[in-house]
C-alpha cells in the first residue's frame, strides 16, 4: 500500500490514535473480509512515528485463527499528515516494535498454512527484532554501541556525523556521548524513532 495524505483541520490537535480513528479506516475493531477469512484490528499502540497494531485472521469454516503485526507509519508536516500501512508479511523496514505485542503473534508457519502468504519477508523482520530485544537486555551503562546508519548533529554550525555512541544512563531515559571519527565528544540523547529505524551493535 502507498501513502495516504490527509488534511487535517487546521487547530485540530489530536494523538496518532485519534487522527486514525477519525480519519482512517485503522482502528481498534475494525473488521474485513474475504471469501474464507474475516480479518480484524486486534490491538493498536502508538509509537514514535508509527502506530503498532496487531490483525487477527479468522478462517471462517473453522474459527481458526492467527495473529499478524501491523505497522502504520505516520508523517506530519503542517496541516497534512500521511499515513501508510504495512504488514509483517510485507517486509517492514521499521524496529520499534513492542516485544509485548510481538510475544502474541502466531508463529509464521501457522501464518503460512492459514493465510497462504509469502512468510520469508516477515521472517526475516522477526529475527532482527529478536536480536534486538536480546541485545537491548543485555545494554548497560558505559557500553559502547554503533549504529548500523549514522545520526547528524549540528555542532556549532556544522554537521557532524556519528556512527559510536557510549551509553551514560540506560533505562526509560537513555543518555549517552557521542564518539565522532573527528572532533571531541559531547554528550546527547538518541530519539526513539532513531532506534525504531536502525539497527546496532555492541563494540566495546
Amino acid at each position: 500500500m502507498g501513502w495516504t495524505s490527509i488534511d487535517v483541520p487546521k487547530g485540530e490537535r489530536q494523538s496518532n490514535l485519534e487522527f486514525l480513528k477519525r480519519h482512517s479506516w485503522l482502528f481498534i475493531g475494525r473488521k474485513w473480509s474475504s471469501s474464507r477469512l474475516e480479518m480484524q484490528i486486534e490491538a493498536l499502540r502508538a509509537g514514535t512515528g508509527a502506530v503498532y497494531g496487531i490483525i487477527r485472521h479468522t478462517e471462517v469454516a473453522t474459527g481458526r485463527f492467527v495473529r499478524l503485526a501491523l505497522i502504520i507509519l505516520i508523517e506530519r508536516k503542517g496541516d497534512k499528515v500521511a499515513y501508510k500501512e504495512i504488514t509483517e508479511d510485507r517486509g517492514p523496514h521499521h524496529l520499534g516494535y513492542p516485544e509485548a505485542f510481538f510475544n502474541r503473534l502466531s508463529p509464521l508457519d501457522e501464518i503460512a498454512a492459514l493465510t497462504h502468504v509469502n512468510v520469508s519477508y516477515a521472517a526475516e523482520w522477526r529475527e532482527k527484532l529478536e536480536k534486538m530485544y536480546k541485545a537491548s537486555k543485555a545494554l548497560k551503562c558505559g557500553d559502547v554501541i554503533e549504529l548500523a546508519d549514522p545520526v547528524s548533529f549540528s555542532i556549532d554550525g556544522e554537521s557532524v556525523e556519528v556512527q559510536r555512541f557510549r551509553i551514560e544512563t540506560w533505562g526509560k531515559r537513555r543518555s549517552f556521548t557521542a564518539l565522532p571519527l573527528r572532533g571531541g565528544e559531547f554528550r546527547c540523547r538518541l530519539r526513539r524513532y532513531t532506534w525504531a529505524n536502525t539497527t546496532y551493535q555492541v563494540v566495546v
